[in-house]
C-alpha cells in the first residue's frame, strides 16, 4: 500500500512538472497579432499625411547621402564575416559575395532572424565545413554586438534629453554582457573539445568550438573583424544623422547610438515576428523622448528598417539570376573541394 502511494505520488509529480506546450500555430498567430498591433499603434498615433509631406520635402542631397551611407554600412557585414572565415580562398570572393547577398535577401524576406545565417551555413559549409562556418557566424555576430555596445557607451557619455545615469549604466552593462559572451565563446573549445560522440551534429559542434578557439590565438584576424564592425556602425549612425537632418531634426548621433541597440533587443523577445512592430515602437519612443517629434521619429524608425533594402534588393537580383540560369539548364558553378 505504501509502495503504491509512493508510485502514485511520483506519477502525479511528473504530471505537475510537465508544462503545457503551446501549439506552434498558436505561437505564430500570437506573434503576428503583436506585430500587427505594434504597427497599428504607430500608424494610429502618427499623422500619415504629415509624415508623407515631411519625407517629400526632405533635402534630396542629404537623403541620397543617407541612403548611400546606410547601404555601405550594411555591406560592411560582408568583409567582416569573410575575414573570419578560414580557408575562404577555396570559394573565392565572388562566390562568397553571392552567398552573402542571397542570404541578406532571404533573411529579410523570411519572418525570422536566422534565415540568412542558415543560407550561409549550408552553402559555405559544404566546402569549408559546417562547424567552421557556424563558428565564423557566431564570432561575426558577437563582434557586431560588441561594436554596437561600444558605440552605445560612447553615446551615453554625450547624451542629452534622456536620463543620463540610467543610459550610462545600461550601455555599460550591455557592453560587459556581450564581452563576457564573446570571451566564453572564444574559450568554448576547452569545453566542447571534451565532447565525444560519433554523430554528425556532435562533430559539427566540436568543430565549431575549435574554430572559435582559433580566433583566441589569431588576434589580428579578430581585431580586423572588430575594426570593420566599428566602421560599419559609424556609417550607420552617420546615415541616421543625415536622414534626420534632411527632415529638419537633429537629435545627435548619441541618441541613435542608444536607440538602435535598445530597439534591436526587441528581436530577442519571442512575442512578435522578428521584433517587427515592437522594434519600431521602442525606437520611436526613445527618439521621441529625446525631443524629436513623433512624425520625424516614425520616419527615422522606418528608415532604420530600410537601410538594408539596397543590399537585400541586390541579393534578390542575384537569386533571380541563379533561378533563371537553373531553368534554362545552365550549369551552376560549384567550387571544387579543397
Amino acid at each position: 500500500m505504501l509502495r503504491r502511494s509512493v508510485t502514485e505520488s511520483k506519477g502525479s509529480g511528473r504530471q505537475h512538472a510537465r508544462m503545457p506546450r503551446i501549439p506552434r500555430r498558436l505561437q505564430q498567430a500570437g506573434q503576428l497579432a503583436v506585430s500587427v498591433a505594434g504597427v497599428g499603434v504607430i500608424v494610429h498615433s502618427v499623422n500619415l499625411a504629415a509624415l508623407g509631406r515631411m519625407v517629400s520635402s526632405a533635402s534630396p542631397a542629404l537623403l541620397v547621402s543617407a541612403v548611400v551611407l546606410g547601404a555601405l554600412a550594411q555591406a560592411t557585414a560582408f568583409p567582416q564575416w569573410a575575414v573570419l572565415l578560414h580557408d575562404r580562398s577555396a570559394l573565392g570572393w565572388r562566390r562568397l559575395a553571392s552567398v552573402f547577398l542571397r542570404a541578406t535577401f532571404i533573411g529579410q524576406a523570411l519572418p525570422t532572424g536566422v534565415g540568412g545565417d542558415a543560407v550561409r551555413a549550408v552553402e559555405v559549409g559544404r566546402t569549408l565545413g559546417y562547424g567552421n562556418v557556424l563558428g565564423s557566424l557566431v564570432a561575426s555576430h558577437l563582434m557586431g554586438m560588441i561594436a554596437m555596445a561600444s558605440w552605445a557607451v560612447a553615446g551615453s557619455l554625450f547624451v542629452s534629453g534622456l536620463p543620463t545615469e540610467s543610459a550610462r549604466i545600461l550601455a555599460s552593462a550591455f557592453l560587459l554582457l556581450v564581452t563576457a559572451l564573446a570571451v566564453a565563446a572564444l574559450n568554448s573549445d576547452r569545453i566542447l573539445g571534451r565532447v565525444r560522440g560519433g554523430r554528425r551534429a556532435t562533430r559539427v559542434i566540436v568543430e565549431m568550438g575549435h574554430c572559435l578557439g582559433s580566433y583566441r590565438r589569431e588576434r589580428t584576424r579578430l581585431l580586423s573583424a572588430f575594426t570593420v564592425c566599428l566602421a560599419g556602425w559609424a556609417l550607420n549612425l552617420a546615415s541616421m544623422v543625415l536622414f534626420a537632418r534632411s527632415l529638419g531634426a537633429d537629435p545627435g548621433w548619441q541618441i541613435f547610438a542608444l536607440a538602435v541597440p535598445v530597439s534591436l533587443a526587441a528581436t530577442l523577445l519571442p512575442i512578435s515576428i522578428n521584433g517587427f512592430g515592437l522594434r519600431e515602437g521602442i525606437f520611436v519612443g526613445v527618439v521621441a523622448h529625446a525631443g524629436v517629434g513623433a512624425v520625424a521619429a516614425t520616419a527615422l524608425a522606418v528608415f532604420a528598417d530600410l537601410q538594408v533594402l539596397p543590399v537585400a534588393l541586390l541579393g534578390g537580383a542575384v537569386c533571380l539570376g541563379r533561378l533563371g540560369s537553373t531553368r534554362r539548364g545552365a550549369p551552376v558553378a560549384v567550387p571544387a573541394l579543397a
